[in-house]
This record gives C-alpha cells, structure tokens and sequence, in this order.
C-alpha cells in the first residue's frame, strides 16, 4: 500500500511540518508573527489631515445640536436662519448624505441639515447613528 504525502512547510519559517493535514505553521509564534506581519503590510497610512477633519466634524455636529438641542420628529424638519449659523460651522464636512424624494440633506452623525433659499432646516435622521 503506498500513500502519496506531499511534503508541507511554516509559512513564516518554513520548516517542515508534521501532524494534521490542515496545519500552517509550526507554533504559535510563528502564526503571530505571521499575522503580525501580514497586518503591518496591509495597513493604510492615515490621511495627513484625518484629525484636523474629524475635530471639524465633531464641531459640526455640536454647533447642530446647540442651535436645536431637542430630538426632530423624522416626519418633521426645524428651520434655523442663516444669519444664527455660526461661522465656524462647516458644510463642506459631513459623515452621510440621505436623499428624501428631491430633496438632499447632508448628514452630520444622526443631525441633518439642508440650505433652501438662504435657511438651514435641519432633521435628525436616527438611523445614520447606528452602524
């Protein structure tokens, strides 16, 4: 009777291994410093200005909660004026976009807000805050 065995290896070190046909490495620290290894390759660097934009933000989404502390019926929207938006309020940033019929609201975690004719209106949108 004659077995055909094919000979495998560590993947991190490549010696060669014996016991069960599904083994990968050799031991432990070979699979960790594989893992290691593999994760240090796959990482993507971090955009230069990743913090600069999150503070911004993260100041968005406080400046929208100020200007209208309470919960927004999802049915309902509030409008602010324009002139009580405070400058450092940033529309350019925001975590979503959510398009209701026509109408395009830019999503700042679960605070909504739209600019029509020269007044924020603002929505909370619940759904945006759970992942």
């Amino acid at each position: 009777m004659s077995e055909a065995t094919e000979i495998r290896y560590c993947r991190q070190c490549e010696k060669q291994l014996y016991g069960r046909l599904d083994q990968v490495y050799c031991n432990d620290y070979c699979r960790n410093t594989f893992n290691k290894q593999k994760a240090i390759r796959e990482r993507v660097e971090p955009h230069p200005n990743q913090k600069a934009i999150f503070k911004i933000i993260q100041r968005n989404y406080e400046i929208l909660m100020k200007l209208y502390p309470k919960p927004i019926h999802p049915n309902r929207y509030e409008r602010t004026s324009k002139i009580w938006m405070p400058r450092d309020f940033r529309p350019e940033f925001f975590t979503g976009i959510r398009r209701i019929d026509s109408q395009i609201w830019y999503v700042c975690f679960d605070r909504g807000w739209q600019l029509v004719g020269g007044e924020y209106q603002m929505k909370d949108f619940p759904e945006k805050a759970y992942i």
